[in-house]
C-alpha cells in the first residue's frame, strides 16, 4: 500500500496509468483525489444543461470583454490539469487563446489559467429526496 509520504509516487503512478489507458467510446478517465475514475460521458439531458450554462457564460464574457490579451472563453469536457491530477469538468472558463494556457505536457489546460469550472451532477449522485432536481457544482479559483 502506498502511504501519504509516498503521495508524489502515487500521483506519478496514477498519471502514467491514466495516460496509457484506452477507453471505449463514451467513457472518460479523471484522476480525482487518489484514484483514476472512469465514468461514462453525460446523457443528453446532462449535455443540454452544460451547453446552456456554457452559452450563458459566453454571453456574459462577451459583455465583459476588455483588453484582447485578457479575453476569456468557455469550454466543455476538456482536460484541466492540476499537478498530476486530471479533471474533466462539464464547463470551464479559460483564456480564449487556449494554447497559451496549456500544461507543460500539452495534455490539457493548466489549472492556474482556469478561474471557473462547473460540473452538472446527475440524479444518481443526488441525495435522497432531491431526485429530478438540477444540481450544478461550481468551483471558482481566485
Amino acid at each position: 500500500m502506498v502511504t501519504t509520504s509516498d503521495s508524489g509516487l502515487l500521483d506519478e503512478i496514477l498519471w502514467q496509468t491514466r495516460n496509457t489507458m484506452t477507453l471505449p467510446e463514451g467513457f472518460r478517465a479523471e484522476i480525482i483525489e487518489e484514484a483514476v475514475e472512469v465514468s461514462p460521458t453525460g446523457a443528453l439531458r446532462h449535455l443540454k444543461i452544460a451547453t446552456r450554462l456554457r452559452r450563458a457564460l459566453d454571453a456574459h464574457l462577451s459583455e465583459e470583454a476588455g483588453a484582447p490579451e485578457r479575453a476569456m472563453g468557455t469550454y466543455q469536457d476538456g482536460n484541466v490539469i492540476h499537478g498530476r491530477k486530471v479533471y474533466i469538468p462539464d464547463v470551464f472558463v479559460a483564456p480564449a487563446d487556449i494554447e497559451e494556457a496549456s500544461d507543460p505536457e500539452g495534455l490539457g489546460v493548466d489549472v492556474a489559467h482556469v478561474p471557473f469550472v462547473a460540473e452538472v451532477v446527475s440524479d444518481s449522485s443526488t441525495p435522497p429526496g432531491r431526485a429530478g432536481c438540477v444540481n450544478i457544482t461550481l468551483w471558482h479559483g481566485g
